[in-house]
């Protein structure tokens, strides 16, 4: 019985949320953190994923990606990858959508406030939404935290995630 009345509390709730125009967006508790560099010496391109990260979600559910995003936490821990850089904290501090165009991904920009050798910097990055999967890129230059390393200069950063979209196209007969 008392399923039941939750249940039943939980499909108007969502009724009343999509016909005020709503959608709920449900982001992966776990994203992922991809970077890229070039290395000057042997000329060779390095991919790699960071696989110590913890991330603190702002909101894990949300109307749209400013509310899921801004405020969320990165902790990069870098000691397992091949950099040799210190640790990497980093703040969303603003998400902007660029005009939707009918039919392609959604994009914007993201705002990435970085802490890294003691400085903090914002970090733009471009972002790209399609089917459930969000990523977005941008460009760290280790030379602005004052980190002078002879094999690299710069690093691309790319974050990652699945995001679940529900009533997001639901039609209401207005």
């Amino acid at each position: 019985m008392i399923n039941k009345i939750l249940l039943s509390l939980l499909l108007f709730t969502s009724f009343v949320y999509a016909s005020s125009g709503g959608c709920i967006l449900t982001q992966d508790k776990n994203i992922k953190v991809k970077y890229t560099t070039y290395n000057k010496i042997s000329k060779v391109k390095i991919f790699e994923d960071f696989t110590n990260i913890k991330y603190a979600a702002k909101l894990i559910e949300g109307k749209n990606f400013k509310e899921l995003f801004v405020g969320s936490k990165l902790s990069i821990d870098t000691t397992s990858s091949k950099l040799s850089i210190p640790n990497i904290e980093a703040t969303i501090t603003n998400i902007k959508a660029n005009k939707r165009i009918k039919g392609k991904p959604r994009t914007g920009t993201i705002q990435l406030l970085v802490t890294l050798n003691n400085k903090e910097l914002n970090i733009p990055m471009r972002y790209n939404y399609d089917n459930g999967y969000f990523e977005a890129t941008g460009d760290i230059n280790l030379k602005d935290f004052n980190l002078a390393i002879n094999t690299f200069n710069k690093i691309t950063i790319k974050l990652s995630t699945n995001i679940k979209a529900l009533l997001c196209n639901v039609k209401t007969g207005k």
